[in-house]
């Protein structure tokens, strides 16, 4: 009982005073007083002429069937519902992204009447199909089609299709995730810029209050470095579309020209920190939630930013967001001593403080497992883990405490941190104090052909049972020499790891890697268990693999 008090202390604490409200507001308040039905109160359509880049894949396959996460399923005409799919699966159907994805084949009738099927269906009612998050995705999707489409009120009439920008505009606006924050509320305010880009008399009433509104957003929830302050690559990726999107339209739309300048700041900043936090391959770097195939890619990106004329830098050897990312030659190392992620918002955050991810070559080597699903079970805690990244458990704890499936009570706190980088040598170490009163304290050290990682212990119960995880990625092939000493293989190099503990015992076991939404790899890992306070890491490889 005690545990259940402290583990929920410690997840309201660091919310913001709106966060509270919000919660009873919609827990509550909404739930004696529901929302009543809306009219339509604008009276005008406007049209730009922006050219959006598209990237989603295709995920409406004809009629009433889709495939999102890979999982494709028939919809219930009786309920717009697939049987056994999950709410995110269900979320991702009243995005609408099927409108303006990639290699759409489907007819500009087509997509009309499924429209419209949709909009007749869920006018007269709430669900999750009005949530304010799929609304708000919605909304930018329908703005985008309408202006390429419908100019002229071919496939949906006027009145219809005003009806519809409406209806959006007002649920948004009064379901604004204050409770949330984070990518929620800025995707909330992005749906109203488009959305009132469409309705003039929207834009005349509310357009300053929104100005000010995306430009506080902006400020919080991107840092000097251009990260989003959640801190996870594949989030950051898909705020970094949206400021191009919104930079996009700003263009076009004289009363966001101000607003514009500060979103292309941004950008360019956003863009040379997701090129750090990519692999050699070009895709993200699994820290916090993270999957290949929901964000845009990097040449998707860039293609994007080229046509905006946002001009980036090439990342460098430096720290990002307490992400410290260094490439030597071939071999490129990002460490994680960065904090959990906006206190009052961790709900993508992981267990995952002082983890790492190495490449050499185009190869990843060491990985951490990633995610290939969201809700409430016990696979995602586990994904969620401490013991799921390339990082130390202490007496099988988490270092932060992750529960639920968006939740963390207890977090981490870096509470020093040493950086020093050089175009040969990097030495980067970090003390955290997720598992108090013991102290994990962790140094890489990375030079041409070699990764040395050093792990020691502070403070009480520095003695206590410890496990230290590398996790592969599924072409490397693990061969054991001898219990400390192990020969890593794959297609185009090797490497040989090499373990120095005191009274330890190293085992290689089965897990599993989630490089994207329903997606499960085997693959192995390596856990090394000691008492002793030190232990250490050595990765060692041939020149023409990595140096």
């Amino acid at each position: 009982m005690l545990a259940k008090a402290s583990r929920l202390f410690h997840t309201l604490w660091p919310l913001k005073l709106i966060q509270h409200w919000g919660l009873f507001y919609y827990r509550v308040v909404r739930r004696l007083l529901p929302f009543k039905p809306t009219t339509t109160k604008a009276t005008k359509v406007d049209f730009v002429t922006s050219n959006f880049h598209v990237y989603q894949p295709q995920g409406w396959k004809g009629r009433l069937e889709f495939e999102f996460l890979n999982r494709a399923a028939k919809l219930n005409a009786e309920t717009w519902q697939a049987e056994e799919q999950s709410l995110l699966w269900h979320y991702n159907l009243h995005y609408f992204d099927h409108l303006n994805a990639k290699n759409n084949e489907h007819t500009v009738e087509d997509e009309a009447e499924l429209l419209l099927l949709w909009w007749q269906f869920h006018k007269p009612l709430q669900g999750i199909a009005w949530d304010p998050y799929p609304s708000s995705l919605r909304a930018v999707n329908l703005c985008k089609w309408g202006w390429r489409h419908n100019r002229d009120f071919e496939f949906i009439p006027h009145d219809t299709w005003l009806a519809i920008l409406d209806r959006h505009y007002q649920e948004i606006k009064r379901k604004l995730e204050y409770h949330i924050q984070a990518n929620h509320l800025f995707a909330n305010l992005k749906a109203l810029w488009f959305l009132q880009a469409a309705l003039p008399e929207y834009r005349a009433k509310d357009g300053k209050w929104l100005n000010k509104k995306v430009v506080r957003e902006l400020g919080v929830q991107f840092d000097t470095h251009g990260g989003h302050f959640e801190l996870s690559p594949m989030y950051h990726r898909i705020m970094l579309w949206d400021l191009l999107d919104m930079l996009a339209l700003g263009k076009q739309v004289p009363d966001f020209k101000e607003v514009s300048v500060q979103i292309k700041e941004v950008a360019s900043n956003a863009l040379t920190w997701a090129s750090a936090l990519s692999h050699p391959d070009k895709e993200v770097a699994f820290f916090n939630d993270g999957a290949i195939g929901i964000a845009p890619s990097w040449q998707d990106l860039k293609g994007y930013a080229k046509q905006l004329k946002a001009v980036y830098e090439g990342y460098e050897n430096a720290e990002y967001s307490g992400y410290v990312v260094q490439t030597v030659n071939k071999a490129k190392l990002i460490c994680d001593v960065a904090e959990v992620g906006p206190t009052f918002q961790p709900g993508h955050a992981h267990a995952d403080t002082l983890s790492f991810e190495l490449s050499l070559g185009l190869q990843r080597v060491i990985v951490n497992s990633g995610t290939s699903e969201y809700g409430v079970n016990e696979e995602r805690l586990r994904q969620r883990s401490t013991a799921a990244h390339n990082t130390v458990v202490f007496e099988n704890r988490n270092s932060s405490d992750v529960w639920s499936g968006f939740r963390v009570g207890r977090q981490a706190q870096i509470i020093n941190k040493k950086v020093h980088l050089s175009c040969t040598e990097s030495n980067i170490e970090a003390t955290h104090n997720g598992y108090k009163p013991a102290l994990h304290h962790r140094k890489w050290t990375l030079s041409p052909c070699q990764l040395v990682v050093k792990d020691s212990w502070l403070g009480r119960q520095a003695t206590a049972e410890k496990k230290s995880y590398l996790h592969f990625h599924p072409n490397v092939k693990l061969t054991k020499e001898n219990e400390f000493s192990y020969v890593l293989e794959w297609s185009t190099g090797k490497a040989k790891l090499s373990i120095a503990a005191k009274d330890a015992n190293v085992t290689i076991e089965d897990s599993t890697w989630h490089p994207g939404f329903g997606k499960v790899i085997k693959n192995k890992k390596l856990v090394l268990t000691y008492h002793n306070p030190k232990s250490e890491i050595l990765i060692n490889w041939d020149a023409k693999d990595g140096c």
